[in-house]
């Protein structure tokens, strides 16, 4: 991932660099001397040359430093997004299970029927025709034959949606684990984060 780097060169940002870094300066070299005999100040022992190379050297660390606190933030903004799309995208993955669900019930219901009510007519038509048995028995169990047929069918289909059913189920616990990967990776950059922005307050 390549991080984007922001321009600290100009403006209010720059001042502030430069201000906070000659303030860290004569803070750490006057806690450092102290002051010289008679009561002069340690900062008269450095000339304006060599103040200003420390201050510059300084203000670059600072700036380093923020551009990498930017750096961390645009990171988790990131994460958080891949974050929102994977949980959307579970959520959809859920939704699509939980429709095919229903409609695997209500397949096996319809198929459970069908071959109830087909046994049903069989049974009764049967019964009617005792006398002329023969024939009509031919066409009966031709009937029975092709209902039974049609349930092997729908048994198939049954079958074939719940195959699907499962790859669903599979995708929706990969989503589940990316989910939950992102959310991670997201807790780290936030800690990294936070790591960096004490380190800056301590600059």
């Amino acid at each position: 991932m390549h991080y984007r780097k922001r321009p600290y060169s100009s403006g209010k940002r720059q001042i502030g660099s430069n201000v906070l870094a000659s303030q860290l300066y004569r803070s750490s070299s006057f806690n450092s001397s102290g002051c010289g005999s008679g009561g002069e100040p340690a900062d008269d022992m450095y000339s304006d040359v060599s103040l200003e190379e420390d201050v510059q050297g300084l203000n670059y660390k600072v700036q380093l430093l923020q551009q990498q606190v930017t750096s961390l933030a645009d990171t988790q903004s990131t994460a958080d997004e891949r974050y929102a799309r994977a949980k959307s995208d579970n959520a959809v993955l859920q939704a699509r299970v939980h429709m095919l669900d229903e409609q695997i019930r209500e397949i096996e219901c319809r198929c459970e029927e069908r071959i109830a009510e087909e046994q049903k007519r069989c049974r009764e038509a049967i019964s009617r025709v005792e006398r002329d048995r023969d024939a009509q028995l031919s066409a009966l169990t031709d009937r029975l034959g092709a209902a039974e047929s049609e349930a092997s069918h729908l048994k198939q289909e049954v079958g074939r949606l719940r195959g699907v059913a499962e790859t669903l189920r599979a995708n929706a616990d990969i989503g589940t684990r990316s989910a939950r990967e992102a959310q991670e990776a997201a807790g780290e950059l936030a800690a990294q984060l936070s790591a960096a922005r004490d380190a800056e307050r301590r600059e």
